[in-house]
């Protein structure tokens, strides 16, 4: 017998099936390695790819150690699939901003799919009905209409500063109320005036709830094994959370609608987004679930991210004092003791711009942004960004790079007065990439968030404010001795939110403090036209508070 005829079967039947099975476990054995068009990146196990490796918190960490590694772009495997990381300006802009069309889309997430019906911004699939609510939300929150919301948001930061004076130990859920109160005014137009208003609390739970339910680890991969939603709900108790989830979110902002129908229908509409999203609800083509989810998305994103922001602001005030003492001088300066801040001042205040924007670098509040999705291949830097990956934008990697910022690990707002981008004196600022540098807490390309002025004047005003009106300090053991803040002690969330921690805050003297005493009294104009539902309980407190100040 030959060689030949001793290897392969003599049947041409069996010799068939014998290729085609061979063909089936080569395939199979390739899965989970790195195809040679795609960036480089750490190395892969067959089957597996890097899915042992892959980091599912603080994931910008190891994404930066990779990036210094094997470059800016990097290329992941997970099974089958690909993740790409970016870890510079200038890939950033070129996949997400000049392929913005392409890269315009969000990964498969079925709890989200299942929760809003396929209706939230944030989420939602690339597409008419993503198209038809970016249409409508950037009409709605254009700069323009953004400065008509001033009156209210200048407001919200008036009793967020006699919030500090009047109870400074719970620094941490003012913020908190603040961010709230801001964005349900804008939104719904009705304010929060307390933590506990019941609005207020329902929200912080819907969000907790949902916060852990995306979790990893929480739920099965239903992204990766589709067939598991079909799992039974007695045997899958995430399903059980999911629609329960589903029917108090559907009550609440439902409820929130209706609240604010009703306002329109006696005449008494104080401007708020809902009210002229309902207003024009035909002309935009939304359906009621898509305004729903439109008004939802908003409080969501709105409620969170602004109060990270100013509590990290607060922690990087108190550990840097000299930071502070620099940003006071200015604020006596320009404004003065007699006046608490107004936004026309911030463009003459360079150094707590400075300040705002370092905050922004060294704690980004969100490190790698929310993932979009190739819906074509890219070409970048000799490489192939692949139709149907995944792709992050590592933001704390860009903004910790020591090739771009000197010593980035320290806070010097002083950077940014040196170069309009922080930047080393050698990189200028004249490229078109540094532009991004700005914004990236607020994502990119078609995707870019479109809260983005809200939450710019909501951090300005408050962070010049609490400068002008108070000096923050560790605070003190019995025995003198202080309390050291942990810059990493941060709560387990896709944001970097600090946990809440003891510290000092003091009006600088009486003269501020009457100063914001009389702004919040004179406030009370500006919070009335949203204080139509208030609950009994929070009508007695606002009443109390002001009769207080007469």
């Amino acid at each position: 017998m030959s060689l030949v005829t001793s290897l392969f079967p003599a049947s041409p039947w069996a010799l068939g099936a014998l290729l085609i099975s061979s063909a089936i476990a080569l395939k199979f054995l390739l899965i989970g390695r790195r195809e040679k068009f795609l960036p480089p990146g750490p190395p892969t196990k067959p089957l597996l790819g890097n899915i042992l490796e892959f980091p599912t918190q603080v994931a910008h960490f190891k994404y930066t150690e990779w990036a210094r590694k094997y470059g800016d772009v990097i290329s992941l495997k997970i099974a089958s699939g690909t993740i790409i990381v970016l870890t510079s300006v200038q890939s950033i802009r070129e996949i997400f901003e000049k392929h913005n069309a392409i890269t315009a889309d969000r990964p498969p997430h079925e709890l989200t799919e299942q929760l809003t019906g396929g209706n939230h911004i944030l989420f939602i699939h690339y597409g008419p009905t993503w198209k038809i609510l970016r249409r409508t939300s950037y009409e709605m929150l254009s700069p323009y209409a953004v400065s008509l919301t001033l009156p209210i948001q200048v407001a919200e930061s008036t009793q967020l500063m006699f919030d500090f004076l009047q109870d400074p130990t719970d620094w941490y859920d003012h913020y908190s109320r603040y961010a709230l109160s801001v964005i349900m005014s804008v939104v719904h137009g009705q304010r929060c005036p307390r933590y506990a208003t019941p609005r207020a609390q329902n929200l912080i739970i819907n969000l907790k709830t949902f916060s852990q339910l995306v979790r990893p680890g929480e739920t099965p991969p239903l992204d990766l094994i589709p067939a598991l939603k079909y799992v039974p709900e007695r045997f899958a108790s995430w399903k059980t959370t999911l629609k329960n989830l589903r029917k108090a979110q559907r009550e609440y902002y439902g409820g929130l609608m209706e609240e604010t129908k009703k306002r329109m229908e006696r005449g008494d509409g104080n401007g708020c987004f809902m009210q002229k999203v309902l207003e024009r609800q035909e002309e935009f083509k939304l359906t009621d679930e898509m305004a729903l989810y439109m008004g939802a998305a908003m409080l969501e994103a709105g409620s969170d991210t602004s109060a990270s922001y100013l509590q990290n602001a607060t922690q990087l005030l108190i550990m840097h004092p000299k930071v502070q003492e620099k940003a006071k001088e200015e604020l006596d300066r320009v404004v003065g003791p007699d006046r608490m801040p107004q936004p026309s001042d911030i463009k003459n205040l360079p150094y707590v711009q400075a300040v705002i924007k370092e905050v922004h670098r060294i704690r980004p509040v969100v490190t790698t942004g929310v993932p979009h999705v190739a819906n074509a291949d890219i070409k970048y830097g000799g490489h192939t960004v692949p139709k149907d990956s995944i792709i992050f934008a590592n933001i704390w990697g860009v903004y910790n790079d020591e090739n771009l910022f000197s010593n980035p690990s320290e806070f010097n707002p002083d950077r940014y007065l040196e170069n309009p981008y922080g930047l080393k004196k050698e990189h200028g600022s004249s490229s078109k990439d540094w532009g991004l540098l700005d914004d990236m807490d607020f994502g990119f390309g078609r995707r870019k968030c479109p809260g983005i002025h809200i939450a710019k004047n909501s951090i300005s005003l408050n962070v010049s404010r609490l400068l002008w009106g108070f000096d923050l300090s560790k605070a003190k053991r019995e025995d003198g001795t202080e309390i050291e803040l942990d810059f990493h002690d941060l709560e387990p969330t896709v944001t970097s939110t600090l946990r809440p921690f003891k510290c000092s805050i003091k009006p600088r003297s009486e003269r501020h403090a009457a100063v914001i005493r009389r702004e919040f009294h004179e406030a009370t104009a500006a919070f009335m036209p949203f204080e139509q539902e208030l609950t009994g309980t929070d009508k007695e407190y606002v009443r109390r508070v002001r009769e207080d100040l007469i």
